[in-house]
């Protein structure tokens, strides 16, 4: 048997292709996240653009308790709230790409906003490394009590005989569901008055109250628990099905109207951070949105547990854009800041 300098024996030719081949696969882990592999704990921080309490918040809070079984080291939470994610956004664009940090960015954020603003301190394609998918989820058309209708056929009826009293509420100027309604009225063809609101919740006090004939917003759990309450009620959701949340509402395409993409939360690196580093934060997501307990809390939400490769969040993110262009360009809307 042949032996090395200090006399202890060489593997055989088949446990020396075996090391091999096991090198090269722990080669990624060790390049990738050193900190790991030599055991040490640094937390990982997560940088959410938005404040405590609201459901993009809610979904980093169980990320992050999540992925630190899966990371082996603590994950924390980074509010930088601002500007509808813009401000943790440009902040999070100077950070190293070491792997030590991740954000929590939506499409609000990562396809609306580059359509919306004449100019952004970021650049969506080229300031983020793209990991996974996190949730996604339909948007609601909601009625209250002006009018009160059983469905979206009389919602319709009702506006086209009352067309002065077309207005439409959401959350956010330049938002999905403000774009949504335009692009509804001009179907429907009654032109649609778009009444924005500091978020989800005053948009949907308005509409129980009268104050718009309908709003729109992620089928989230503030929108669910106002339509089980009687409050209001969801007439359609967007997409090209029913929801398993609202099973008795149907989608638009259902109703014979075009749809939108349906909205979605995701995770992203720092620009130039190794593709390895991506994919090993990828498969811990997907390991986490694997667990029966993940998927019935995202649901509570209103949400769908959604993972992707890097490389097919960059295809999202593409093909969104492509798909939300025409509508926001035919709708003449910017804003400057």
């Amino acid at each position: 048997m042949t032996r090395t300098r200090s006399g202890l024996p060489l593997p055989c030719p088949r446990r020396r292709r075996f090391l091999a081949q096991a090198a090269a696969m722990a080669g990624p882990a060790l390049v990738g996240f050193p900190a790991w592999s030599q055991g040490q704990s640094n937390p990982v921080k997560l940088v959410v653009g938005y404040p405590p309490g609201g459901i993009t918040d809610t979904i980093g809070r169980l990320m992050a308790d999540k992925l630190k079984d899966e990371l082996k080291r603590p994950v924390i939470v980074e509010n930088r709230p601002g500007a509808g994610g813009r401000v943790g956004a440009a902040s999070f664009r100077r950070l190293a790409p070491d792997g030590e940090w991740l954000m929590l960015g939506t499409d609000s954020l990562m396809v609306h906003a580059p359509l919306v603003f004449r100019s952004l301190p970021f650049d969506v394609q080229q300031d983020f490394t793209p990991v996974s998918q996190v949730a996604e989820f339909p948007y609601a058309w909601a009625t209250g009590t002006v009018p009160r209708v059983a469905d979206f056929a009389q919602y319709v009826a009702w506006i086209k005989a009352n067309p002065s009293k077309a207005a439409f509420g959401h959350p956010a100027p330049g938002s999905a569901p403000h774009f949504f309604g335009l692009m509804l009225g001009e179907k429907i063809g009654v032109p649609m008055t778009p009444v924005p609101y500091q978020g989800g919740a005053p948009m949907l006090a308005a509409v129980a109250g009268g104050q718009v004939s309908a709003g729109m917003n992620a089928v989230a759990s503030d929108m669910l628990e106002m339509h089980r309450s009687g409050r209001t009620r969801i007439v359609a959701v967007t997409g090209d099905k029913r929801v398993a949340q609202l099973p008795d509402v149907p989608s638009i395409v259902e109703l014979g109207y075009p749809s939108v993409p349906r909205g979605w939360a995701a995770l992203y690196l720092p620009a130039k951070a190794p593709r390895v580093v991506g994919e090993q934060y990828a498969a811990a997501v997907t390991a986490v949105l694997a667990r029966p307990e993940v998927q019935e809390r995202l649901a509570r939400f209103g949400l769908d547990a959604r993972g992707s490769t890097p490389a097919a969040l960059s295809a999202l993110m593409k093909a969104d854009a492509a798909a939300w262009t025409p509508i926001i360009e035919a709708s003449g809307f910017k804003l400057d800041a």
